[in-house]
């Protein structure tokens, strides 16, 4: 009896071989907080087969059938008859398992065992379990030993599924590279041999990749590999396909490639260093893909077009620029919205004092040019010396007091700042009468990449200085702020 037990625990050992082997290694290929990975999505296996045993003069016929679903469980059943004189013994088991949901192992199932007319075995629990795995099998074999006339007929296709992960409610894209190897048996030998060997004999050797195909994934490269871009948290058909023989096993490893940006500056409402919209001349590090990948861009430029990572810088220009990273036939682009300097807000930071008795106003203003959630730290700003002025009442009368236009430049910082200076006088011996006049600068602004030839028109900075009255009062405007001060050497301001 010793040697029956012995010859029964092969057959189940062997008929759940495949998924034990897939569930010891599913964890492999699990990412903590990004759940993805290949796996069994249900089980079906039939075998039947006549054999001669080794412990005397005997015949023995099994049948096999296990069938289990992913989230549902499932049951295995093995009849095994042995034609040993009259009567003949009788044997059969069962194993249910409850049900398991991947990436979590299967619960062991409870085991039943019965032998006509010897002893029962009931509820025992098996250590052989099945469950999701990176193993599979693609089996339609039948076959009869030349030497003993033994026969058997086996079945077995492993449907396998590639979930993408992801977190919770996203439905971004990544890419996904399948690596997948398989073996083959030319002459396929049945899952329990006769005791003499089973004939014509040959082992399982390597299945050539351009003879494997995954679903989803298609032809495998010479490198094993295939790729595509899938989206998160969905489930999609990984089963191989392979153009070899009658029985063929297989192995599947997944891997994730998520592409992300990181914005070399901060901008300053908008602290997400992933953000998608940016500022012209702007940099932003590329990253996450395979070795291999070939990266091209629209507008802007590129640091380098090979590898896994690289610099996008953006255009001078605003543009929707399509970055794009090319993994053999398989493409993952991420679309960046380039915006160009425009409008600004100004805040007075400090005020111009003068001697008591003197005409004269100034201040200095610190301006963020927008939009603020991108950042311009590339640009520059410059006024045109070629101003329009417009004089009228005491200064149209008063052509020789010159009222100097102080233009400049300024390069940006990462919040898109630059202080600004404005100031008319001091006047120590302004011609009197003093009465009303008003004089104003009209100066065109451009920005440019800072280093850069081309000029973009930003707009037109207005400055407007007015002599109030006979007791010298005079205020200057710029950015929509106005400072008053009188010749007491008081100040206040629109702010």
């Amino acid at each position: 009896m010793k040697i029956h037990t012995s010859l029964l625990a092969a057959i189940l050992v062997l008929a759940v071989q495949v998924l034990s082997v897939a569930q010891t290694n599913q964890n492999a290929v699990a990412v903590v907080g990004d759940i993805y990975g290949v796996h069994c999505t249900g089980y079906a296996y039939q075998e039947s087969q006549d054999y001669l045993v080794d412990w005397g003069a005997a015949t023995e016929h099994d049948d096999s059938f296990i069938f289990w679903q992913n989230g549902v469980g499932g049951s295995a059943y093995v009849e095994s008859i042995y034609e040993l004189g009259v009567p003949n013994i009788l044997m059969w088991e069962t194993t249910s398992w409850p049900a398991g949901f991947w990436p979590n192992p299967q619960p062991p199932g409870t085991f039943t065992q019965f032998w006509y007319g010897i002893y029962p075995q009931t509820n025992a629990i098996t250590h052989s379990t099945v469950g999701g795995g990176v193993n599979g099998a693609q089996i339609n074999a039948t076959a009869t030993s030349p030497l003993t006339g033994s026969s058997f007929t086996e079945n077995n296709l492993t449907p396998m599924t590639l979930t993408t992960g992801g977190a919770a409610s996203s439905t971004a894209k990544n890419l996904f590279e399948i690596s997948a190897s398989a073996q083959t048996q030319t002459n396929a030998e049945p899952p329990n041999t006769d005791h003499v060997p089973w004939l014509p004999y040959s082992p399982f050797v390597p299945v050539p990749y351009d003879q494997i195909s995954v679903d989803s994934f298609g032809q495998l490269d010479s490198e094993g590999k295939a790729y595509a871009v899938l989206p998160d948290n969905k489930d999609v058909i990984a089963t191989a396909h392979i153009k070899g023989h009658d029985k063929n096993t297989y192995r599947l490893t997944p891997a994730k490639y998520t592409l992300t940006s990181y914005t070399l500056h901060l901008a300053l409402t908008n602290t997400n260093r992933n953000r998608t919209t940016l500022g012209v001349g702007e940099e932003v590090s590329l990253s996450g893909m395979p070795a291999s990948a070939i990266w091209n861009a629209s507008a802007g430029g590129l640091s380098v077009t090979n590898g896994s990572s690289t610099l996008f810088t953006a255009p001078s220009n605003a543009a929707i620029v399509s970055v794009v990273a090319m993994v053999k036939n398989v493409s993952l682009a991420m679309i960046f919205d380039v915006v160009e300097p425009g409008g600004y807000d100004a805040k007075i930071i400090t005020t111009n004092h003068y001697s008591a008795g003197t005409v004269g106003v100034g201040m200095k203003d610190l301006l963020h040019i927008h939009p603020t959630d991108v950042s311009f730290y590339r640009v520059t700003l410059a006024e045109d010396t070629n101003s329009v002025e417009t004089r009228t009442g005491y200064f149209s009368n008063h052509t020789n007091v010159i009222v100097n236009t102080l233009v400049g430049s300024a390069d940006l910082d990462d919040n898109n700042s630059f202080t600004d200076e404005t100031a008319v006088g001091p006047f120590y011996f302004l011609p009197q009468p003093w009465y009303l006049g008003g004089l104003e600068n009209t100066i065109p602004v451009y920005w440019q990449i800072t280093g850069s030839s081309s000029n973009n028109f930003y707009g037109n900075f207005t400055t407007t200085t007015l002599l109030l009255d006979s007791s010298g009062n005079m205020n200057r405007s710029k950015f929509g702020i106005t400072i008053t001060r009188s010749t007491n050497d008081v100040s206040y301001s629109s702010q």
